[in-house]
Protein backbone atom coordinates (compact mmCIF):
# COMPACT_ATOMS: atom_id res chain seq x y z
CA UNK A 1 0.00 0.00 0.00
CA UNK A 2 1.32 3.44 -0.93
CA UNK A 3 2.38 5.28 2.23
CA UNK A 4 0.47 8.41 1.22
CA UNK A 5 -2.74 6.46 1.81
CA UNK A 6 -1.78 5.45 5.36
CA UNK A 7 -3.50 8.41 7.07
CA UNK A 8 -6.73 7.82 5.16
CA UNK A 9 -6.57 4.10 5.90
CA UNK A 10 -6.05 4.75 9.60
CA UNK A 11 -8.99 7.18 9.64
CA UNK A 12 -11.25 4.60 7.95
CA UNK A 13 -10.27 1.86 10.40
CA UNK A 14 -10.81 4.14 13.41
CA UNK A 15 -14.20 5.21 12.06
CA UNK A 16 -15.16 1.55 11.59
CA UNK A 17 -14.04 0.64 15.12
CA UNK A 18 -15.98 3.54 16.64
CA UNK A 19 -19.09 2.67 14.61
CA UNK A 20 -18.85 -1.02 15.60
CA UNK A 21 -18.40 -0.19 19.27
CA UNK A 22 -20.72 2.76 19.82
CA UNK A 23 -23.50 2.64 17.18
CA UNK A 24 -26.00 1.77 19.91
CA UNK A 25 -25.90 5.32 21.25
CA UNK A 26 -28.48 6.14 18.57
CA UNK A 27 -30.99 3.97 20.46
CA UNK A 28 -31.17 6.59 23.20
CA UNK A 29 -32.66 10.03 23.55
CA UNK A 30 -31.38 12.66 25.97
CA UNK A 31 -30.33 11.30 29.35
CA UNK A 32 -30.09 12.52 32.95
CA UNK A 33 -28.54 16.04 33.11
CA UNK A 34 -29.35 16.62 29.42
CA UNK A 35 -32.95 17.39 30.37
CA UNK A 36 -31.77 20.08 32.79
CA UNK A 37 -29.69 21.73 30.05
CA UNK A 38 -32.57 21.58 27.58
CA UNK A 39 -34.94 22.95 30.22
CA UNK A 40 -32.72 25.98 30.78
CA UNK A 41 -32.29 26.63 27.04
CA UNK A 42 -36.03 26.33 26.36
CA UNK A 43 -37.40 28.31 29.30
CA UNK A 44 -34.58 30.87 29.70
CA UNK A 45 -33.82 31.22 26.01
CA UNK A 46 -30.46 30.59 24.41
CA UNK A 47 -29.02 34.00 25.29
CA UNK A 48 -30.24 33.80 28.87
CA UNK A 49 -28.68 30.36 29.26
CA UNK A 50 -25.37 31.56 27.81
CA UNK A 51 -25.38 34.64 30.04
CA UNK A 52 -25.69 32.42 33.09
CA UNK A 53 -23.09 29.98 31.75
CA UNK A 54 -20.42 32.66 31.28
CA UNK A 55 -20.84 33.96 34.82
CA UNK A 56 -18.61 32.11 37.32
CA UNK A 57 -20.57 33.40 40.31
CA UNK A 58 -21.81 30.63 42.58
CA UNK A 59 -20.21 27.80 40.58
CA UNK A 60 -17.55 25.22 41.31
CA UNK A 61 -17.46 23.93 37.72
CA UNK A 62 -17.04 26.73 35.16
CA UNK A 63 -17.62 25.29 31.66
CA UNK A 64 -19.07 27.94 29.31
CA UNK A 65 -17.80 26.32 26.09
CA UNK A 66 -20.11 23.39 26.79
CA UNK A 67 -23.02 25.82 27.01
CA UNK A 68 -22.07 27.33 23.62
CA UNK A 69 -22.03 23.83 22.14
CA UNK A 70 -25.45 22.91 23.62
CA UNK A 71 -27.13 26.13 22.47
CA UNK A 72 -25.57 25.96 19.01
CA UNK A 73 -26.71 22.40 18.36
CA UNK A 74 -30.17 23.04 19.81
CA UNK A 75 -30.52 26.09 17.57
CA UNK A 76 -29.53 24.05 14.52
CA UNK A 77 -31.22 20.71 15.17
CA UNK A 78 -33.77 21.30 17.90
CA UNK A 79 -34.63 18.46 20.26
CA UNK A 80 -33.22 15.73 18.03
CA UNK A 81 -30.73 13.59 19.93
CA UNK A 82 -29.45 11.86 16.78
CA UNK A 83 -27.42 14.92 15.73
CA UNK A 84 -25.90 15.24 19.19
CA UNK A 85 -24.87 11.58 19.12
CA UNK A 86 -23.43 11.85 15.60
CA UNK A 87 -21.33 14.90 16.44
CA UNK A 88 -20.16 13.25 19.65
CA UNK A 89 -18.92 10.23 17.67
CA UNK A 90 -17.29 12.54 15.12
CA UNK A 91 -15.41 14.40 17.87
CA UNK A 92 -14.34 11.07 19.36
CA UNK A 93 -12.97 10.05 15.95
CA UNK A 94 -10.99 13.30 15.79
CA UNK A 95 -9.64 12.63 19.28
CA UNK A 96 -8.50 9.14 18.28
CA UNK A 97 -6.77 10.54 15.18
CA UNK A 98 -5.03 13.15 17.32
CA UNK A 99 -3.82 10.39 19.68
CA UNK A 100 -2.40 8.54 16.66
CA UNK A 101 -0.58 11.65 15.47
CA UNK A 102 0.84 12.49 18.91
CA UNK A 103 2.10 8.93 19.50
CA UNK A 104 3.59 8.81 15.99
CA UNK A 105 5.28 12.16 16.51
CA UNK A 106 6.89 11.06 19.78
CA UNK A 107 7.76 7.46 18.82
CA UNK A 108 8.31 7.77 15.04
CA UNK A 109 6.54 4.39 14.76
CA UNK A 110 3.31 4.47 12.73
CA UNK A 111 2.22 0.94 13.62
CA UNK A 112 2.63 1.65 17.33
CA UNK A 113 0.67 4.90 16.96
CA UNK A 114 -2.12 3.11 15.10
CA UNK A 115 -2.45 0.38 17.75
CA UNK A 116 -2.53 2.91 20.60
CA UNK A 117 -5.10 5.04 18.77
CA UNK A 118 -7.44 2.11 18.21
CA UNK A 119 -7.10 0.97 21.82
CA UNK A 120 -8.01 4.50 22.88
CA UNK A 121 -11.00 4.68 20.53
CA UNK A 122 -12.37 1.30 21.66
CA UNK A 123 -12.04 1.91 25.43
CA UNK A 124 -15.79 1.53 25.91
CA UNK A 125 -15.88 1.57 29.71
CA UNK A 126 -14.34 5.07 29.61
CA UNK A 127 -15.97 6.57 26.52
CA UNK A 128 -19.42 4.95 26.45
CA UNK A 129 -21.11 7.25 28.92
CA UNK A 130 -19.71 10.54 27.55
CA UNK A 131 -20.96 9.44 24.12
CA UNK A 132 -24.40 8.48 25.47
CA UNK A 133 -25.45 11.88 26.75
CA UNK A 134 -25.19 15.45 25.56
CA UNK A 135 -23.39 16.40 28.78
CA UNK A 136 -20.55 14.12 27.68
CA UNK A 137 -19.28 16.96 25.50
CA UNK A 138 -17.52 18.29 28.58
CA UNK A 139 -15.22 15.26 28.35
CA UNK A 140 -14.97 14.50 24.64
CA UNK A 141 -14.89 18.22 23.77
CA UNK A 142 -12.38 18.94 26.51
CA UNK A 143 -10.23 16.06 25.22
CA UNK A 144 -10.42 17.49 21.68
CA UNK A 145 -9.08 20.92 22.69
CA UNK A 146 -6.57 19.24 25.03
CA UNK A 147 -5.14 17.04 22.25
CA UNK A 148 -5.25 19.85 19.66
CA UNK A 149 -3.23 22.00 22.04
CA UNK A 150 -0.64 19.23 22.44
CA UNK A 151 -0.38 18.69 18.69
CA UNK A 152 0.02 22.42 18.00
CA UNK A 153 2.74 22.67 20.65
CA UNK A 154 4.61 19.76 19.08
CA UNK A 155 4.34 21.56 15.74
CA UNK A 156 6.02 24.65 17.26
CA UNK A 157 2.82 26.71 17.43
CA UNK A 158 2.94 27.76 21.11
CA UNK A 159 0.47 30.68 20.84
CA UNK A 160 -2.15 28.65 18.99
CA UNK A 161 -1.53 25.82 21.42
CA UNK A 162 -2.16 28.15 24.36
CA UNK A 163 -5.41 29.38 22.80
CA UNK A 164 -6.59 25.79 22.33
CA UNK A 165 -5.61 25.14 25.95
CA UNK A 166 -7.81 28.03 27.08
CA UNK A 167 -10.77 26.46 25.24
CA UNK A 168 -9.98 23.15 26.95
CA UNK A 169 -10.01 24.84 30.38
CA UNK A 170 -13.37 26.45 29.62
CA UNK A 171 -14.76 23.04 28.65
CA UNK A 172 -13.46 20.84 31.49
CA UNK A 173 -11.29 21.89 34.41
CA UNK A 174 -9.42 18.54 34.41
CA UNK A 175 -7.39 19.79 31.43
CA UNK A 176 -5.46 22.01 33.84
CA UNK A 177 -2.66 19.40 33.81
CA UNK A 178 -1.65 20.09 30.17
CA UNK A 179 1.27 22.48 30.92
CA UNK A 180 2.86 19.78 33.08
CA UNK A 181 2.62 17.25 30.24
CA UNK A 182 4.13 19.74 27.80
CA UNK A 183 6.97 20.34 30.26
CA UNK A 184 7.67 16.59 30.36
CA UNK A 185 7.62 16.49 26.56
CA UNK A 186 10.28 19.20 26.30
CA UNK A 187 12.51 17.57 28.89
CA UNK A 188 12.11 13.89 28.00
CA UNK A 189 11.13 13.57 24.33
CA UNK A 190 12.17 16.69 22.45
CA UNK A 191 15.95 16.17 22.94
CA UNK A 192 15.81 12.97 20.87
CA UNK A 193 13.43 14.29 18.23
CA UNK A 194 15.06 17.65 17.57
CA UNK A 195 18.46 17.39 19.24
CA UNK A 196 17.52 20.26 21.56
CA UNK A 197 18.43 19.77 25.21
CA UNK A 198 16.49 22.34 27.21
CA UNK A 199 17.20 23.32 30.76
CA UNK A 200 14.30 23.26 33.19
CA UNK A 201 14.22 27.06 33.11
CA UNK A 202 14.07 27.10 29.29
CA UNK A 203 11.33 24.49 29.32
CA UNK A 204 9.26 26.56 31.74
CA UNK A 205 9.69 29.59 29.49
CA UNK A 206 8.41 27.43 26.62
CA UNK A 207 5.03 27.00 28.31
CA UNK A 208 4.79 30.60 29.50
CA UNK A 209 1.76 31.41 27.26
CA UNK A 210 -0.09 28.44 28.76
CA UNK A 211 0.84 29.47 32.29
CA UNK A 212 -0.37 33.02 31.61
CA UNK A 213 -3.76 31.85 30.36
CA UNK A 214 -4.00 29.40 33.24
CA UNK A 215 -3.46 32.31 35.63
CA UNK A 216 -6.23 34.30 33.93
CA UNK A 217 -8.52 31.27 34.18
CA UNK A 218 -7.71 30.91 37.89
CA UNK A 219 -8.60 34.57 38.40
CA UNK A 220 -12.01 34.03 36.78
CA UNK A 221 -12.56 30.87 38.81
CA UNK A 222 -11.72 32.79 41.96
CA UNK A 223 -15.01 34.66 41.51
CA UNK A 224 -16.90 31.38 41.87
CA UNK A 225 -17.04 28.78 44.61
CA UNK A 226 -13.79 27.22 45.77
CA UNK A 227 -13.71 23.41 45.65
CA UNK A 228 -11.82 23.57 48.95
CA UNK A 229 -14.67 25.37 50.73
CA UNK A 230 -17.87 23.70 49.51
CA UNK A 231 -19.88 21.46 51.81
CA UNK A 232 -18.51 18.12 52.91
CA UNK A 233 -20.75 16.05 50.65
CA UNK A 234 -20.33 18.15 47.50
CA UNK A 235 -19.22 15.99 44.53
CA UNK A 236 -16.50 18.47 43.51
CA UNK A 237 -15.10 19.02 47.00
CA UNK A 238 -11.29 18.78 46.99
CA UNK A 239 -9.45 17.40 50.03
CA UNK A 240 -5.66 17.28 49.78
CA UNK A 241 -5.07 14.70 52.52
CA UNK A 242 -6.79 11.50 53.53
CA UNK A 243 -7.18 7.84 52.71
CA UNK A 244 -9.34 8.68 49.67
CA UNK A 245 -6.18 9.59 47.71
CA UNK A 246 -4.77 6.06 47.89
CA UNK A 247 -8.22 4.58 47.26
CA UNK A 248 -8.59 6.74 44.15
CA UNK A 249 -5.13 5.76 42.90
CA UNK A 250 -5.95 2.07 43.14
CA UNK A 251 -9.39 2.27 41.57
CA UNK A 252 -8.32 4.46 38.65
CA UNK A 253 -5.49 2.06 37.84
CA UNK A 254 -8.00 -0.81 37.97
CA UNK A 255 -10.42 1.09 35.74
CA UNK A 256 -7.63 1.96 33.29
CA UNK A 257 -6.75 -1.70 32.87
CA UNK A 258 -10.44 -2.59 32.59
CA UNK A 259 -10.76 -0.15 29.69
CA UNK A 260 -8.42 -2.33 27.63
CA UNK A 261 -10.37 -5.57 28.07
CA UNK A 262 -14.00 -4.75 29.05
CA UNK A 263 -14.50 -8.49 29.52
CA UNK A 264 -16.66 -8.24 32.62
CA UNK A 265 -18.98 -5.87 34.39
CA UNK A 266 -16.95 -6.14 37.59
CA UNK A 267 -13.73 -4.30 38.27
CA UNK A 268 -10.65 -6.38 37.67
CA UNK A 269 -9.03 -8.82 40.02
CA UNK A 270 -5.61 -8.81 41.65
CA UNK A 271 -4.42 -10.75 38.61
CA UNK A 272 -5.34 -7.78 36.45
CA UNK A 273 -3.50 -5.40 38.72
CA UNK A 274 -0.43 -7.65 38.54
CA UNK A 275 -0.64 -7.55 34.75
CA UNK A 276 -0.25 -3.76 34.98
CA UNK A 277 2.26 -3.28 37.78
CA UNK A 278 4.66 -6.19 37.24
CA UNK A 279 5.50 -5.43 33.58
CA UNK A 280 5.80 -1.71 34.34
CA UNK A 281 8.15 -2.39 37.24
CA UNK A 282 10.26 -4.75 35.13
CA UNK A 283 10.35 -2.20 32.33
CA UNK A 284 11.67 0.49 34.66
CA UNK A 285 14.28 -1.85 36.14
CA UNK A 286 15.51 -2.99 32.73
CA UNK A 287 15.60 0.56 31.39
CA UNK A 288 17.59 1.83 34.35
CA UNK A 289 19.98 -1.12 34.01
CA UNK A 290 20.55 -0.40 30.32
CA UNK A 291 21.11 3.28 31.05
CA UNK A 292 23.81 2.60 33.63
CA UNK A 293 25.44 -0.07 31.47
CA UNK A 294 25.40 1.64 28.08
CA UNK A 295 25.14 5.33 28.99
CA UNK A 296 22.63 8.12 28.33
CA UNK A 297 23.25 8.23 24.58
CA UNK A 298 22.27 4.62 24.05
CA UNK A 299 19.02 3.79 22.23
CA UNK A 300 17.80 2.06 25.38
CA UNK A 301 17.97 5.33 27.26
CA UNK A 302 16.00 7.10 24.52
CA UNK A 303 13.25 4.54 24.87
CA UNK A 304 13.38 4.89 28.65
CA UNK A 305 12.89 8.65 28.37
CA UNK A 306 9.86 8.16 26.15
CA UNK A 307 8.47 5.57 28.51
CA UNK A 308 8.82 8.03 31.38
CA UNK A 309 6.94 10.60 29.31
CA UNK A 310 3.97 8.25 28.88
CA UNK A 311 4.08 7.31 32.55
CA UNK A 312 4.20 10.99 33.49
CA UNK A 313 1.23 11.74 31.22
CA UNK A 314 -0.80 8.98 32.86
CA UNK A 315 0.04 10.13 36.39
CA UNK A 316 -0.59 13.82 35.66
CA UNK A 317 -3.83 12.95 33.88
CA UNK A 318 -5.10 11.35 37.08
CA UNK A 319 -3.88 14.11 39.36
CA UNK A 320 -6.96 16.42 39.30
CA UNK A 321 -9.38 13.65 40.32
CA UNK A 322 -7.31 11.92 43.01
CA UNK A 323 -8.33 14.50 45.61
CA UNK A 324 -12.10 14.10 45.18
CA UNK A 325 -13.42 12.09 48.15
CA UNK A 326 -17.06 12.15 47.03
CA UNK A 327 -16.96 11.67 43.30
CA UNK A 328 -15.36 9.20 40.91
CA UNK A 329 -16.16 7.97 37.43
CA UNK A 330 -14.44 5.89 34.81
CA UNK A 331 -14.73 8.65 32.24
CA UNK A 332 -12.50 10.80 34.47
CA UNK A 333 -9.72 8.72 32.86
CA UNK A 334 -10.28 10.52 29.54
CA UNK A 335 -7.19 12.75 29.84
CA UNK A 336 -4.90 10.07 31.30
CA UNK A 337 -5.91 7.28 28.95
CA UNK A 338 -3.62 8.09 25.96
CA UNK A 339 -0.63 8.00 28.30
CA UNK A 340 -1.77 4.70 29.80
CA UNK A 341 -2.32 3.05 26.40
CA UNK A 342 1.00 4.26 25.02
CA UNK A 343 2.83 3.20 28.19
CA UNK A 344 1.27 -0.25 27.98
CA UNK A 345 2.49 -0.71 24.42
CA UNK A 346 5.98 0.51 25.29
CA UNK A 347 6.21 -1.79 28.31
CA UNK A 348 5.10 -4.95 26.53
CA UNK A 349 7.15 -4.09 23.45
CA UNK A 350 10.32 -3.83 25.52
CA UNK A 351 9.60 -6.95 27.56
CA UNK A 352 8.87 -9.08 24.51
CA UNK A 353 11.96 -7.71 22.74
CA UNK A 354 14.07 -8.46 25.83
CA UNK A 355 12.66 -12.02 25.74
CA UNK A 356 13.99 -12.37 22.19
CA UNK A 357 10.75 -11.95 20.22
CA UNK A 358 11.07 -10.56 16.69
CA UNK A 359 9.30 -7.41 15.54
CA UNK A 360 6.79 -9.45 13.55
CA UNK A 361 5.90 -11.50 16.64
CA UNK A 362 5.48 -8.36 18.72
CA UNK A 363 3.20 -6.83 16.09
CA UNK A 364 1.19 -10.04 15.91
CA UNK A 365 0.69 -10.08 19.68
CA UNK A 366 -0.40 -6.42 19.60
CA UNK A 367 -2.84 -7.11 16.75
CA UNK A 368 -4.42 -10.07 18.54
CA UNK A 369 -4.78 -8.01 21.74
CA UNK A 370 -6.36 -5.22 19.71
CA UNK A 371 -8.94 -7.53 18.11
CA UNK A 372 -9.86 -8.90 21.54
CA UNK A 373 -10.24 -5.35 22.86
CA UNK A 374 -12.52 -4.29 19.99
CA UNK A 375 -14.75 -7.35 20.20
CA UNK A 376 -14.99 -7.23 23.99
CA UNK A 377 -15.85 -3.52 23.85
CA UNK A 378 -18.66 -4.08 21.37
CA UNK A 379 -19.96 -6.98 23.46
CA UNK A 380 -19.75 -4.86 26.61
CA UNK A 381 -22.04 -2.17 25.15
CA UNK A 382 -24.48 -4.78 23.82
CA UNK A 383 -24.63 -6.49 27.20
CA UNK A 384 -25.18 -3.25 29.07
CA UNK A 385 -27.97 -2.24 26.70
CA UNK A 386 -29.76 -5.52 27.34
CA UNK A 387 -29.76 -5.38 31.12
CA UNK A 388 -32.82 -4.75 33.25
CA UNK A 389 -33.35 -1.16 34.41
CA UNK A 390 -33.13 -2.31 38.03
CA UNK A 391 -29.73 -3.99 37.58
CA UNK A 392 -27.11 -2.41 39.87
CA UNK A 393 -24.71 -0.08 38.15
CA UNK A 394 -21.07 -0.93 37.48
CA UNK A 395 -18.60 0.64 39.86
CA UNK A 396 -17.55 3.99 38.43
CA UNK A 397 -20.42 4.32 35.96
CA UNK A 398 -23.59 6.43 36.16
CA UNK A 399 -26.02 3.77 34.86
CA UNK A 400 -26.92 6.12 32.02
CA UNK A 401 -28.41 3.31 29.95
CA UNK A 402 -30.84 2.41 32.75
CA UNK A 403 -31.71 6.08 33.30
CA UNK A 404 -32.24 6.57 29.57
CA UNK A 405 -34.52 3.54 29.35
CA UNK A 406 -36.63 4.79 32.26
CA UNK A 407 -37.02 8.28 30.83
CA UNK A 408 -37.81 6.98 27.34
CA UNK A 409 -40.47 4.61 28.70
CA UNK A 410 -42.14 7.38 30.73
CA UNK A 411 -42.07 9.81 27.80
CA UNK A 412 -43.52 7.29 25.33
CA UNK A 413 -46.32 6.37 27.71
CA UNK A 414 -47.23 9.97 28.50
CA UNK A 415 -47.17 11.10 24.87
CA UNK A 416 -49.41 8.18 23.87
CA UNK A 417 -51.92 8.37 26.73
CA UNK A 418 -51.78 12.07 27.69
CA UNK A 419 -50.56 14.06 24.67
CA UNK A 420 -51.71 17.25 26.41
CA UNK A 421 -51.99 18.18 30.09
CA UNK A 422 -53.66 21.14 31.74
CA UNK A 423 -51.56 23.82 33.40
CA UNK A 424 -50.52 23.03 36.97
CA UNK A 425 -50.99 19.31 36.43
CA UNK A 426 -49.26 16.88 38.78
CA UNK A 427 -47.42 13.67 37.96
CA UNK A 428 -47.22 11.11 40.74
CA UNK A 429 -44.79 8.28 40.02
CA UNK A 430 -44.00 5.02 41.75
CA UNK A 431 -40.88 2.85 41.25
CA UNK A 432 -38.84 5.47 39.39
CA UNK A 433 -35.38 6.89 39.87
CA UNK A 434 -36.16 10.61 39.77
CA UNK A 435 -32.65 11.33 38.50
CA UNK A 436 -33.57 9.65 35.22
CA UNK A 437 -35.95 12.55 34.47
CA UNK A 438 -33.68 15.24 35.95
CA UNK A 439 -35.73 15.58 39.13
CA UNK A 440 -38.91 16.40 37.23
CA UNK A 441 -37.45 18.76 34.62
CA UNK A 442 -37.82 16.29 31.74
CA UNK A 443 -41.66 16.24 31.81
CA UNK A 444 -41.67 20.04 31.72
CA UNK A 445 -39.51 19.85 28.58
CA UNK A 446 -41.78 17.25 26.96
CA UNK A 447 -44.91 19.34 27.54
CA UNK A 448 -43.22 22.76 27.30
CA UNK A 449 -44.96 23.54 30.61
CA UNK A 450 -43.02 24.92 33.57
CA UNK A 451 -46.10 24.63 35.83
CA UNK A 452 -46.06 20.84 35.67
CA UNK A 453 -45.02 19.33 39.01
CA UNK A 454 -43.75 15.89 39.87
CA UNK A 455 -44.06 13.89 43.11
CA UNK A 456 -42.95 10.55 44.38
CA UNK A 457 -45.92 8.49 45.55
CA UNK A 458 -44.28 8.14 48.95
CA UNK A 459 -44.79 11.90 49.44
CA UNK A 460 -48.54 11.69 48.81
CA UNK A 461 -50.79 11.49 51.89
CA UNK A 462 -54.49 11.72 52.48
CA UNK A 463 -56.87 13.11 55.10
CA UNK A 464 -60.64 13.52 55.34
CA UNK A 465 -60.60 16.00 52.44
CA UNK A 466 -58.53 13.91 50.07
CA UNK A 467 -55.00 13.23 48.81
CA UNK A 468 -52.47 16.04 49.31
CA UNK A 469 -48.79 16.84 48.91
CA UNK A 470 -46.37 19.31 50.43
CA UNK A 471 -44.83 21.44 47.67
CA UNK A 472 -41.48 21.36 49.46
CA UNK A 473 -41.33 17.61 48.82
CA UNK A 474 -41.86 17.95 45.08
CA UNK A 475 -39.79 18.38 41.97
CA UNK A 476 -38.29 20.26 40.15
CA UNK A 477 -35.97 21.19 42.97
CA UNK A 478 -35.79 24.90 42.15
CA UNK A 479 -39.47 25.20 43.18
CA UNK A 480 -38.82 23.92 46.69
CA UNK A 481 -39.64 25.97 49.79
CA UNK A 482 -41.19 29.17 48.42
CA UNK A 483 -41.44 31.95 51.02
CA UNK A 484 -43.87 31.41 53.88
CA UNK A 485 -47.35 32.74 53.23
CA UNK A 486 -47.14 32.24 49.46
CA UNK A 487 -48.40 28.66 49.52
CA UNK A 488 -50.58 26.45 51.71
CA UNK A 489 -48.86 23.72 53.69
CA UNK A 490 -51.02 21.14 51.98
CA UNK A 491 -51.82 21.14 48.29
CA UNK A 492 -54.75 18.87 47.59
CA UNK A 493 -54.65 16.90 44.37
CA UNK A 494 -57.31 17.28 41.72
CA UNK A 495 -58.31 14.02 40.05
CA UNK A 496 -58.64 15.84 36.73
CA UNK A 497 -55.11 17.27 36.85
CA UNK A 498 -53.30 14.33 38.46
CA UNK A 499 -51.68 11.47 36.54
CA UNK A 500 -50.46 8.45 38.50
CA UNK A 501 -47.76 6.44 36.77
CA UNK A 502 -46.42 3.12 37.99
CA UNK A 503 -43.05 2.35 36.40
CA UNK A 504 -41.59 -1.07 37.14
CA UNK A 505 -38.88 -3.04 35.32
CA UNK A 506 -39.10 -0.90 32.21
CA UNK A 507 -42.90 -1.00 31.91
CA UNK A 508 -45.20 1.93 32.63
CA UNK A 509 -48.87 1.71 33.59
CA UNK A 510 -51.40 4.13 35.02
CA UNK A 511 -52.60 3.95 38.60
CA UNK A 512 -55.98 4.83 40.05
CA UNK A 513 -56.56 8.19 41.72
CA UNK A 514 -58.78 6.55 44.32
CA UNK A 515 -55.76 4.55 45.52
CA UNK A 516 -54.16 7.80 46.68
CA UNK A 517 -56.96 8.25 49.19
CA UNK A 518 -55.71 5.16 51.01
CA UNK A 519 -52.32 6.74 51.73
CA UNK A 520 -53.31 8.16 55.12
CA UNK A 521 -50.81 9.49 57.64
Amino acid sequence: MNQKWYPAGIAVVLAAVIALTYWRVFHFSFIYDDWAFLHSIIFKGGLGYLRDAFSPIGKVAYRPIGAVYFVSLYSLFGQNPGYFHFLGLLIHLCNALLVVWIVFHTSEDLYRAFIVGVFYAAAVSVHMEPLLWMAGFYDIGGAFFFLVSMALFMKNRPILSALAFSLALLTKESTVILPGILLLYMLLVEPYLKGVHRTVRAAILGILPHVFLLTVYAGVKFEGLSPFEVSGGHPFRVVLTGSHILDNCLRYVRWAFDSVTSLSDATISLFGLAAVFVPTFLFLVLSLWSTFRYGRDDAHHTSFQRGLFWLGWFVLGLFPVLFLPNHGARYFLTYALPGFMALGYYVWDKLLAFAGCSRSVIKTVASVALILSITSSSYFFARREGIDVDTPSIDGMYALIQKGKQADAIERYLMNTHPALQDHSVLVVDHLNVKSIADGLAPQVWYRDSTLLFYNILDVHSDSIGPFVDRSKGYPGYQENPPAGLRPDRIFLDSVKTVILIHYRGETAEGRFDDLRKRTD
